[in-house]
């Protein structure tokens, strides 16, 4: 159960281990947990995502400067989920409008897979590593659990 505060204090933690202060690693777990807890899409994979599109960092632009944020998000193509999203510069706010235009390529495309392999712009092995990263993330939880016990 994802819910928990101790869950969220382990993902924080991760997280701030890639040199990411530990206010914003907060920030990125909380809202990786609402936002999925809200689209029922699992907060693991949320940030599985956000881990390999911009290793947790808010700031991050691609090469282009047409990708921005947590999820690498095309900020001229997805206005109206900005808008929606009330802004673009929290946690909260990329991550919102992120999962927002992953759940309508899901929408369009019929499938996860397929809708990552659009999010990515069109990368093969795209699931596969946000995949292993998630699994990477819920062995932590679980370890960590088990060493708390």
């Amino acid at each position: 159960n994802l819910t928990g505060e101790n869950q969220v204090v382990r993902l924080a933690e991760y997280i701030s281990d890639n040199k990411v202060p530990i206010s914003s690693a907060y920030s990125i777990a909380r809202a990786a947990v609402r936002v999925g807890k809200e689209n029922k899409l699992d907060p693991l994979l949320i940030l599985a995502v956000v881990e390999k599109e911009s290793t947790f960092r808010v700031n991050a632009a691609s090469p282009s400067r047409r990708h921005h944020g947590l999820m690498q998000v095309d900020t001229r193509i997805h206005r109206e989920k900005i808008r929606e999203a009330g802004g673009f510069k929290t946690a909260q706010q990329q991550i919102q409008v992120g999962v927002a235009v992953l759940l309508e390529y899901v929408e369009e495309t019929g499938s996860l897979r397929a809708a990552m392999r659009k999010y990515s712009g069109g990368d093969r092995m795209y699931f596969a590593d946000v995949e292993r990263r998630r699994k990477k993330l819920q062995r932590l939880l679980a370890t960590r659990e088990l060493m708390n016990s």
